[in-house]
């Protein structure tokens, strides 16, 4: 599977608590026993489902360490990031995470943006906001319709590119009784005709 780019988003501060969490600075054997679970194929390893956030973005992890650590015992980490390829649930499948947590090391993976474990895609991320101060200021209420427009999609990540099209009802600051939106995020961008702005404010599409 394609990685997908962002590691941008993936903070020092972030990456430092989770070393931390991981080697047991942070975390105490009994809170790492808390919902624990075996993993299939290997009786000699937990793990546990574990949200992180990084600058308000959430990742969406496992943890995986061995059974039988000490109170007070600090355990090698390793983070499975870029370049390991694949979701979480691939790393479990493939007994890569698993392989290293039976040999003595904490380890955690994650989804990075745009798999569904992840969160809610461009869309949550960004649209929410972008479209935040035209529905304040216009006073907006819940919208009348959607329409959205997708490629194929799976089960493990978000489209590649999105078309949502949103009707509210008007305000006492618009002119008709409906007013409409749209969200485009991906390849498929408005005509520049839509909106007449100068070449240089039009961002290239990566």
């Amino acid at each position: 599977m394609k990685i997908l780019r962002n590691l941008s988003w993936i903070r020092v501060p972030a990456m430092f608590a989770v070393v931390g969490i991981l080697s047991g600075a942070l975390m105490s054997p009994d809170a790492m026993a808390q919902e624990a679970k075996a993993v299939e194929n290997f009786p000699a390893v937990l793990h546990r489902n574990i949200t992180l956030w990084s600058d308000g973005t959430r990742l969406s992890g496992v943890l995986f360490w061995p059974k039988g650590r000490e109170e007070g015992e600090k355990l090698p980490a390793i983070v499975l990031c870029n370049g390991w390829g694949g979701t979480k649930a691939f790393l479990m499948r493939s007994g890569i995470a698993p392989r290293f947590a039976a040999a003595g090391y904490v380890v955690i993976n994650y989804d990075y943006r745009n798999w569904r474990d992840f969160g809610s895609g461009v869309m949550g991320e960004f649209a929410c906001h972008i479209f935040d101060p035209v529905f304040t200021a216009l006073e907006l209420s819940h919208c009348l319709s959607i329409r959205a427009e997708v490629p194929e999609t799976n089960k493990e990540t978000f489209p590649a590119w999105q078309i949502a099209q949103f009707t509210f009802p008007g305000t006492k600051y618009t002119a008709e009784k409906t007013i409409n939106g749209a969200w485009c995020n991906g390849p498929k961008q408005p005509s520049r005709d839509l909106v007449p702005m100068p070449p240089r404010l039009f961002r290239p599409i990566n």
